[in-house]
Formats: C-alpha cells, sequence, structure tokens
C-alpha cells in the first residue's frame, strides 16, 4: 500500500481542531517528523551584548508564527560570572548560568530534549544579569504555529 505526502518548502496551513490532514515532506520526499520542520523553517541566530538589557537573537516571525528553540550556547567573555535571562519577548522562560571565562569553560550549552515553545510573534531574546565584557548568545531551532 502506498501512501502519499505532500512536497513542501513551507508550513502547510494550519487545519482547525479534529480535521483531517495531509502528511508533508520536504521537496526530497523525505518525510518531515518532528521536532525537526522543513529546512525552510530553521532558524538560527547570534547576538552579543555588555549590558543588562535585553537583545534580540531571532527575530520574531510574523502574525500567529511561533519559535522553537531547540538548542542554545552561551558565552560569557568576562572574569565576572551572571546569569542569563532567555526570553519569549519580555517574558522570561529560562534562566541559565554564565560562569566567567576562568570559571568551567566560560558559558554554557543547553540541548533542549522538547524545544522551548516562544510566544507568537515574538522575538527570542536574552539579557544578562550583570554587565560583562561580552556575553554572546546563539541558539538554534525552527518556526512553527
Amino acid at each position: 500500500v502506498k501512501i502519499g505526502a505532500r512536497a513542501r518548502s513551507s508550513q502547510i496551513t494550519a487545519v482547525a481542531n479534529d480535521d483531517v490532514t495531509d502528511l508533508a515532506a520536504d521537496l526530497n520526499g523525505t518525510l518531515i517528523n518532528q521536532p525537526y520542520s522543513a529546512p525552510e523553517d530553521s532558524l538560527d541566530g547570534t547576538a552579543s551584548s555588555t549590558g543588562t538589557g535585553d537583545t534580540q537573537v531571532i527575530a520574531a516571525q510574523g502574525a500567529g508564527v511561533r519559535i522553537y528553540v531547540t538548542a542554545l550556547i552561551i558565552s560569557n567573555e568576562s572574569s565576572t560570572g551572571t546569569a542569563v535571562a532567555i526570553k519569549s519577548g519580555s517574558t522570561t522562560k529560562l534562566r541559565l548560568p554564565a560562569p566567567a571565562t576562568s570559571d568551567t569553560g566560560g558559558g554554557a550549552i543547553l540541548v533542549l530534549p522538547k524545544p522551548l515553545r516562544l510566544g507568537a510573534n515574538e522575538a527570542l531574546n536574552f539579557a544578562s544579569a550583570a554587565g560583562v565584557t561580552t556575553m554572546h548568545v546563539s541558539a538554534v531551532g525552527y518556526k512553527g504555529r
């Protein structure tokens, strides 16, 4: 028995609750299976800051579209250890340690077994708890509804 899937280079339009939907594949015929998405929906970003204000890592993706974060890398080039708030817009979703350069490698790496879901049309931001020489935050993930 052969089954089919829709070859897509973008998200299929969301359906209503309890509606039947199509399987989706990329343009090479590879079935798209979560937590991954179509390659065209992959996101990544890197930003740096020396202050404590919010800094954008990945821009908001538009009305009704969410960012799903699958991994974060934090690098603190300072001699001051601190923490970093990972935010959906202005709302803190995670707080991660950011040890000083001289302490245990000077940062943190977090691979999430379940993606961190941000609010619809909200940017991925970070804020250091203390001013540092330079704080870098990199993120990878995907966009979806």
